[in-house]
């Protein structure tokens, strides 16, 4: 029957062997330690990465507001200037006048 290794520690005191396991126990959880801090690292830069990624689109899109502003003028103004032919050509249709210059 074998016996749990904390029971096998307890009774037989440290012997090489249980002293073994416990040191390379301790190095693994060590390794892992790093491994881990090392990719909290890792996940820290990219966050920052993108946090500076956003920063940037941000501005952008602030730059990008005014000359949109712009353009909802010019987009109001070609609207304007498309309802006043519609009312020309509508005006013209009614006194007769076909697309070439005909009368009907």
């Amino acid at each position: 029957m074998v016996e749990p290794l904390a029971q096998v520690y307890h009774d037989q005191g440290k012997t090489d062997l249980v002293e073994e396991i416990g040191h390379s126990n301790r190095i693994e959880l060590g390794t892992t330690i790093e491994r881990a801090a090392y990719q909290a690292s890792n996940l820290e830069d990219m966050l920052h990465q993108e946090q500076g990624r956003h920063a940037a689109f941000e501005v952008e899109a602030e730059n990008l507001r005014p000359s949109q502003g712009t353009t909802e003028v010019e987009d109001l103004a070609l609207q304007t200037e498309r309802d006043m032919l519609v009312a020309k050509v509508q005006k013209l249709r009614e006194e007769g006048v076909r697309p070439l210059g005909f009368k009907i």
